[in-house]
């Protein structure tokens, strides 16, 4: 009978363990995409702010320069070509100064970069206009 529990034992010790063992990597693995996520999310975070501080930049470059420039010439208010000409250059310097990994993760968090840089520069000049 003794032999018989040994053997009962060993048996079930070899169905049990790879069970265990395939829980437990699952477990980990679960564990592991959380966290990646979470990494993910902070530099996505990060970026953003990096990203603020960029066009943030951008938007005072372009008012000292190009805006006041135009505004100048063409008797102190600007016309639609004018407008879209400082936007596209805005949009095309906040897309030269980020980093190809600081872009990966804004869209991580926001999907669409350049509706993202649209708004962001949007609301940067009014910010400014209101100061």
């Amino acid at each position: 009978m003794d032999g018989m529990a040994v053997i009962n034992i060993k048996n079930v010790l070899q169905i049990i363990c790879p069970a265990l063992l395939s829980l437990l990597a699952a477990i980990v693995a679960i564990y592991i995409n959380k966290l990646r996520r979470r990494v993910q999310e902070n530099n996505g975070i990060a970026a953003l702010e990096v990203f603020d501080r960029i066009v943030d930049q951008v938007v005072r470059a372009l008012n000292q320069t190009v805006v006041k420039r135009i505004k100048r010439r063409i008797t102190g208010s600007m016309v639609a070509n004018d407008i879209d000409y400082v936007k596209n250059k805005a949009i095309e310097s906040v897309h030269s100064v980020l980093e190809d990994k600081t872009k990966k993760d804004i869209k991580y968090i926001v999907k669409d970069l350049d509706s993202y840089i649209d708004t962001a520069i949007e609301s940067k000049v009014k910010e400014q206009k209101d100061k």
